[in-house]
């Protein structure tokens, strides 16, 4: 976990808020992680769950989510090529700074958890409507689980999760 912070030396919460995750971890150490934080939520009331086929880490919000993931007020949001397009002396529209600010969430680690591959394939560029219930019906990791609870995901809720990911962290590697 320390790693996640390295790079500008943010404090671990700001960093675990903000920072694109891939660019500081790898895959099998996101899913290890992930795994970990899952455990945590793990209690007595709990049957034991043990995931012997290979996990992946998933993006529940895709990086391509233009096509399914409308923004906050209905509208289609603009994707990264397009968002690079923009004349930088125009005036910034606020698509572009709700896309913008979309596209920083996605990356970070409130918006991941981990899925078998093909529950991942079968599920990842689908709308939030379709990606639920596929998490409701095969997923049966905990982590996974709690975002059922969300009818809707969207930035407020990426920036939740992120808390809550952080208070797992925390938990598991309590700071001194």
């Amino acid at each position: 976990m320390s790693r996640l912070c390295k790079r500008s030396s943010p404090s671990i919460s700001e960093a675990w808020r903000t920072v694109h995750v891939y660019q500081t971890l790898s895959n099998p150490k996101i899913v290890h992680i992930l795994k970990l934080l899952s455990e945590v939520c793990v209690d007595g009331k709990m049957e034991d769950v043990v995931i012997d086929s290979p996990l992946t880490v998933e993006r529940i919000m895709p990086q391509g989510w233009v096509a399914n993931w409308s923004l906050a007020d209905g509208s289609k949001g603009m994707g990264l090529e397009e968002l690079s397009r923009i004349d930088m002396s125009d005036p910034v529209t606020a698509v572009a700074v709700e896309s913008r600010s979309r596209n920083a969430l996605v990356r970070t680690s409130g918006n991941r958890t981990i899925l078998t591959r093909s529950l991942s394939s079968s599920a990842s560029n689908s709308a939030w409507t379709v990606k639920r219930k596929k998490l409701l019906t095969y997923s049966l990791l905990p982590i996974s689980q709690m975002l059922a609870e969300r009818e809707v995901w969207d930035e407020a809720a990426i920036r939740e999760r992120s808390e809550v990911l952080l208070k797992l962290a925390l938990r598991l590697w309590p700071r001194s």
